[in-house]
């Protein structure tokens, strides 16, 4: 694998960037090959020499507090911005993104959502879909929240409290019929801490290499004199010396006839 250095931001229904996601890249046979967390915002720096991501395609997850969300990127799936940086943006349209390890996920679902309104606290949607669906309002323990459904205030299907990141997470189960509702939130609480993630840097840890080390420096300048001064020469070299041979064979000027099969003219 190659690697190239781009930026990543994750973001939701509404654009909002998805805080502290989990994004990992793995090659076609599945081997992990790089894991970066989010920031606050939704963005991951991949730029850092030590970082980058793979330059061919890749399987690549998005974990949002355990849920995660699995596709193929290419690097036509890459942008580049008005400052040459390249990124690569990833959009869940079936997320939103309360507020920082505040979420509200739509699982199972096919249809259209509709923005009434949304604060980091409470919110309204419209949804239409033509089948069942789940819905997972998820929030820190010890915050809490509630689903109001066309109107009327419903209790989740299932409840179950788990670990992630070192940090405890409660999940809501609603599940909704098919048709036309609206769906309103609210959350009380503002919990936050800064997941703890094993991060895995594609180029120090899957490539080794590092810019820290001299012998990778010694390499770095090594390989450019080669490809830049040496390489040329001595291919040229070569190349000469069998044009030279070959022109004997032929019985003509061996400096002539290589000359041309050298430069061309």
């Amino acid at each position: 694998y190659g690697v190239v250095y781009a930026d990543i931001i994750v973001t939701d229904l509404v654009n909002n960037g998805i805080s502290h996601s989990v994004v990992e890249f793995r090659g076609m046979d599945q081997n992990l090959l790089a894991r970066y967390l989010a920031d606050i915002a939704g963005y991951v720096d991949s730029s850092d020499i030590d970082k980058g991501i793979p330059s061919e395609k890749t399987y690549i997850s998005i974990d949002i507090v355990g849920y995660k969300y699995s596709f193929i990127i290419t690097p036509e799936d890459l942008v580049e911005k008005k400052d040459n940086k390249l990124v690569l943006p990833i959009k869940l349209s079936n997320v939103i993104s309360i507020k920082p390890l505040h979420y509200m996920i739509f699982m199972g679902f096919h249809g259209n959502i509709s923005i009434v309104s949304i604060t980091n606290s409470s919110g309204t949607i419209m949804v239409s879909s033509c089948t069942e669906y789940v819905l997972l309002l998820i929030l820190p323990i010890g915050d809490s929240g509630k689903i109001v459904l066309d109107n009327s205030s419903i209790e989740p299907d299932n409840v179950v409290e788990y670990k992630w990141g070192d940090i405890d997470f409660k999940a809501y189960k609603y599940i909704i019929s098919l048709g036309n509702h609206t769906i309103s939130y609210e959350v009380r609480g503002n919990y936050y801490s800064k997941p703890v993630i094993d991060e895995i840097y594609y180029t120090r840890d899957t490539l080794g290499i590092s810019i820290d080390k001299p012998v990778y420096l010694i390499n770095i300048v090594s390989s450019l004199i080669y490809r830049v001064f040496i390489g040329p020469i001595v291919y040229v070299s070569i190349l000469f010396t069998a044009s030279t041979a070959l022109a004997k064979l032929l019985g003509g000027s061996s400096s002539k006839i290589a000359r041309v099969v050298v430069t061309g003219v």
